[in-house]
């Protein structure tokens, strides 16, 4: 893992499945904790008896990456029966609109005007407008792979990582208005070989995102500071096969506080302080997956419950659930 950063699809990959084998929860979620009687969370599942180990499969309908918005909330969908697929709109009355039946690369972003994605067959990255219900195409060069979308709190702008396919070495960090005008860009390895992921906008100085560093085999979180070009690093630790990649970050301004999960658990670290403190636990029946769209003291989180079947088969769920950074309460929101 020390000979470049080629590393970084292996190193997703590799995430993925080594966490599946054994996960081992410091502090298990215990029941209380959870508004939802249907879902065992104080359980990690014993070694398969079978020599083929388990086998995930997802049933039913499957929902990622939830993003809140100003007419509901948008997710990315898997139906497991029909396998359909693509992007949904949720409304208060938890009603399921399908916007595109096409399927989304990587993470979605939205504000209150617009959808970012990027086709995962085409790997056109576009912008949806919420007021014509049309695409705009801003990236569609087959050397470049776009990722980790993200606008700004006011929806003025927004940010992704572009990957040259031809030499990663060049990965860039571009910062454009919502006419797709380009604002800024940083060549990640300008400042350390490493990959960058989970784009999260502090204020318009200042961003944040986990890096995965395969030098120093390490994973953490870097603040950046887009004017000065400061990068600092309030949380670091080493990558080994018990620990899991991060998966998403949170900034949350009523708590000015930024939050991470790992599949382990939800981790807490205070802006500009580094002192990091846990506020959530997983175990194997339920994973804390992704976080997204603070709204007060809540957060919209992607979880994903499973079940037992045999000792082949494991079955899981990816819902949409909210969770109270104040309260600790987690409470399914569509399941």
């Amino acid at each position: 893992m020390k000979t470049g950063i080629c590393y970084y699809f292996a190193f997703l990959f590799f995430c993925c499945v080594s966490c599946r084998k054994n996960r081992i929860a410091e502090t298990p979620i215990t029941s209380e904790l959870i508004d939802s009687p249907t879902v065992d969370v104080n359980c990690n599942f014993p070694e398969s008896q079978s020599q083929f180990g388990y086998s995930f499969y997802e049933v039913g309908n499957q929902y990622y990456n939830p993003i809140s918005s100003g007419n509901g909330i948008y997710t990315k969908f898997f139906n497991s029966n029909t396998n359909m697929e693509g992007i949904a709109l949720i409304n208060d009355s938890n009603k399921v609109q399908i916007i595109s039946n096409r399927k989304a690369a990587s993470k979605i972003s939205c504000s209150t005007t617009g959808l970012l994605w990027t086709d995962y067959l085409t790997r056109e990255t576009k912008l949806y407008s919420f007021f014509n219900n049309s695409d705009a195409v801003f990236e569609n060069s087959p050397n470049r792979e776009i990722s980790n979308l993200c606008f700004n709190r006011n929806g003025t702008k927004f940010m992704y990582m572009c990957k040259m396919r031809d030499d990663i070495t060049k990965t860039l960090l571009i910062i454009r208005d919502i006419s797709f005008n380009e604002l800024d860009s940083f060549r990640v390895n300008d400042f350390v070989p490493e990959a960058w992921y989970n784009l999260v906008w502090i204020n318009d100085d200042v961003i944040a995102m986990s890096f995965y560093n395969p030098v120093e085999e390490t994973i953490g979180i870097h603040y950046l500071n887009i004017k000065t070009k400061k990068l600092l690093t309030p949380y670091v630790t080493p990558f080994t096969a018990q620990k899991f990649a991060i998966t998403s970050v949170l900034w949350s301004s009523i708590n000015q506080s930024l939050y991470f999960c790992d599949g382990f658990a939800i981790s807490k670290i205070p802006y500009p302080g580094s002192a990091r403190t846990i506020s959530f636990n997983s175990c194997d029946t339920l994973t804390l997956l992704s976080l997204s769209s603070s709204a007060g003291t809540k957060a919209f989180a992607e979880i994903v419950t499973r079940k037992k079947k045999s000792e082949i088969r494991i079955e899981e769920k990816h819902s949409i659930y909210t969770i109270d950074f104040v309260s600790k309460k987690i409470s399914p929101y569509l399941d």
